[in-house]
């Protein structure tokens, strides 16, 4: 057998690949949300309400909210980033109650930042 063509793998390197697949999977998970919170912005609107109940398995890998709001927090820094729940309009005299995570960035918005998140996104 030839020893060079074997790349070896470190225990650490194998202890770290849980959390290497979890940023991973938030990094995913934003970048796919991204172009229609930009759509959204574009059209002149100020918040995007991120729908949760449909959108936390990538993968293997099930997102909590917090990986979620991790993600969106590092992805748009400066925007107020905060889990929701609201009932919204389908037609006349009926409505449902969305769950998700709100993305505003509306000029009247104050963002509280938490701890800072660094993510390769």
């Amino acid at each position: 057998m030839n020893t060079s063509t074997i790349t070896p793998m470190t225990r650490d390197q194998l202890r770290e690949l849980p959390e290497k697949h979890r940023k991973q999977s938030i990094g995913y998970f934003v970048n796919n949300i991204s172009s229609s919170i930009t759509q959204t912005a574009t059209l002149g609107k100020t918040n995007y309400l991120v729908d949760i109940e449909n959108s936390t398995r990538f993968g293997h890998y099930t997102l909590t909210i917090d990986d979620m709001m991790e993600g969106f927090r590092a992805k748009f820094p400066d925007c107020k980033i905060e889990y929701t729940e609201r009932w919204e309009e389908v037609r006349a005299n009926s409505a449902i109650k969305k769950k998700g995570i709100l993305i505003d960035w509306s000029p009247d918005t104050e963002v509280v930042r938490r701890n800072s998140v660094t993510l390769k996104l």
